[in-house]
């Protein structure tokens, strides 16, 4: 079999960026396949475990980039778990906040470091500066395409 991709794959940002991500979403898959967690929920945790009060799940919805209906039920599933706690917003009625359980906290640390292992490989084969470049590259990538194609909701 010839895995050699033709050029005009080769040479694209926008393939190689999703090909990338993939590549990407399977580790993560993989990974986090033994503590029963997807990629969008393991953002969600990581997103929970850097706030210091909690997230109301229209932030939640833009940092995984899903509508509120896929991102309520995420959450539904993590808090059927015992990842995390959901309650009313105080101020907004509408609105529900979540926050990390006891549970996750206690859980968090060990599939961090689950993850940290498996790619650590690949963290290690790119030197710090092509890293930053590459991060700020996807940034003004994901902020242009955001412009472009905006979430519909």
């Amino acid at each position: 079999m010839n895995n050699k991709l033709p050029n005009i794959l080769a040479n694209s940002i926008g393939f190689n960026a999703y090909r990338l991500g993939l590549l990407f979403k399977r580790g993560l898959i993989r990974t986090l396949h033994k503590y029963k967690l997807s990629p969008e929920q393991w953002q969600i945790l990581v997103a929970l475990n850097e706030s210091e009060k909690s997230i109301n799940q229209s932030t939640l919805a833009a940092i995984t980039l899903k509508d509120r209906h896929s991102i309520s039920r995420i959450i539904r599933k993590m808090e059927t778990t015992g990842w995390v706690k959901r309650t009313t917003d105080k101020n907004d009625s509408r609105a529900n906040l979540v926050k990390m359980s006891v549970e996750g906290k206690r859980k968090f640390p060990k599939v961090k470091k689950s993850l940290m292992d498996a790619f650590t490989p690949i963290d290690s084969a790119v030197s710090e500066g092509d890293k930053a470049n590459f991060i700020n590259y996807c940034g003004k990538m994901s902020d242009t395409l955001i412009k472009i194609f905006p979430q519909a909701d």
